[in-house]
């Protein structure tokens, strides 16, 4: 039985801005001693308010324009509400429900096949804190952990494809080729290996009967060779569940670094467990035709 593969991409890109997107503190925090570059604005402290970054919105356009996007020149943030240790605020500040960009593609080369792979939507939004786990390299096993809450607001844009790729060799091609385009407009370094483009894979398989797996989503892969290897593993592993007649998991699963396999995580949420709503807080953003 030949089972056909489906891959769609959620893609975090940094911003090299010299400040956060909310707030005045520095955004270039990777080697930073912990908690040393925050504020009341980035740790969400009482009555404190956002204040929108400029250049962060005019790096969104160049990033939307440079993979054949609509800018829209209306958009709205919105709260993305989850509680985590990482996240003071309770909620991250984000694009939801009207995006700064969408409907764009970019070509993809693989040997002799050049194929458009579509983007879905370019939003603005700011990242979380970071976890930093005891003993092991995730919070399953830890004896303890601490929070460096120096990447909060930190501006990101998340590039989310449609599910346009067909194997995971394509999935890596495909993230080369988003690192090569960020970096020749100069808005994100591209580093994996620092967090500054980190990437969330969904897969799903359709068997020759046209029956579909759930989708599965593979979080904490800081490679171009573990974006393939971790989409390889997951293959056979859904490609077995078919084959004996089981049913795929919804669920969420994070790539071990050091036994070279995915465990789960967590049962997939859905969108409305994150309650989204309009961030009262930023009027709406409209950006002018020039």
């Amino acid at each position: 039985m030949m089972n056909k593969t489906v891959i769609g991409l959620e893609i975090h890109a940094q911003l090299i801005t010299e400040t956060k997107a909310f707030c005045s503190c520095r955004a270039d925090v990777f080697d930073l001693e912990p908690n040393t570059a925050i504020c009341p604005v980035c740790t969400g402290q009482p009555g404190t308010l956002p204040v929108l970054n400029k250049r962060v919105v005019e790096f969104a356009i160049m990033a939307g324009l440079a993979m054949n996007c609509t800018i829209n020149k209306r958009s709205v943030f919105d709260r993305k509400n989850y509680f985590y240790p990482d996240l003071p605020k309770g909620y991250q500040i984000t694009q939801y429900f009207f995006p700064i960009a969408e409907n764009g593609f970019l070509y993809l080369e693989n040997g002799d096949e050049k194929r458009k792979i579509g983007i879905r939507r370019i939003h603005i939004e700011e990242d979380a804190g970071k976890m930093i786990h005891q003993g092991t390299d995730s919070i399953t096993g830890s004896s303890g952990s601490y929070v460096d809450l120096n990447r909060c607001g930190v501006p990101l844009i998340e590039i989310v494809t449609e599910p346009d790729l067909r194997s995971p060799a394509e999935a890596r091609i495909f993230m080369e080729l988003l690192r090569d385009t960020v970096r020749a407009l100069g808005v994100c370094s591209g580093d994996m290996e620092k967090g500054a483009l980190r990437c969330d894979a969904n897969i799903s398989m359709v068997d020759d009967s046209g029956r579909s797996s759930n989708r599965v989503e593979v979080k904490n892969i800081n490679s171009f060779k573990f974006v393939e290897k971790a989409l390889e593993f997951e293959q056979e592993r859904i490609s077995r569940i078919l084959s004996s007649g089981g049913d795929v998991a919804k669920e969420t699963r994070s790539w071990s670094f050091s036994s070279k396999e995915t465990f789960s995580m967590r049962s997939k949420e859905e969108e409305n467990d994150y309650r989204y709503f309009p961030e009262p807080d930023l009027p709406e953003l409209i950006v002018s035709e020039d």
